[in-house]
């Protein structure tokens, strides 16, 4: 009977040292899963500054408003991208009568949609540059 006994206490012990060494060496899970890093580059007046921005932000638009990169300005069609800071301090507006706006680019290329309706992912480039021109489309 008592090997039977130092049997069982050997097998309990083997199977908590395995439960303690599993959860020891497991790999970490937290919600560090939904970080993304993107890089936003602001050029605009000869200065151009890019940012490596870690955020757990789903669109484009809530990054560039939450970290204060622009001011929250709506439209009827969302977010409408009016003053820029970043290497501003005070922010630099585009001026209607100079025909200047804010072109909002994905590693070079145009978007089809306003900031508050482009999904990000970890490892995307956007670049917020000042043009002048209607026509610079």
């Amino acid at each position: 009977m008592s090997k039977k006994i130092i049997a069982v206490v050997a097998c309990i012990a083997i199977v908590a040292a395995g439960i303690g060494l599993y959860f020891y060496l497991r790999p970490e899970t937290s919600s560090d899963a939904d970080v993304k890093n993107i890089t936003l580059t602001i050029s605009a007046d000869g200065t151009s500054e890019t940012y490596n921005v870690e955020t757990k932000a789903e669109n484009l638009g809530d990054v560039l408003v939450n970290e204060g990169y622009v001011k929250n300005e709506q439209s009827e069609y969302g977010l409408y991208i009016k003053t820029v800071y970043g290497p501003f301090k005070d922010g630099r507006t585009a001026d209607d009568s100079k025909e200047e706006w804010w072109s909002l680019t994905k590693s070079g290329e145009m978007l089809m949609s306003g900031a508050d309706r482009t999904a990000i992912a970890d490892g995307e480039s956007f670049e917020l540059s000042l043009k002048v021109g209607y026509d610079a489309f």
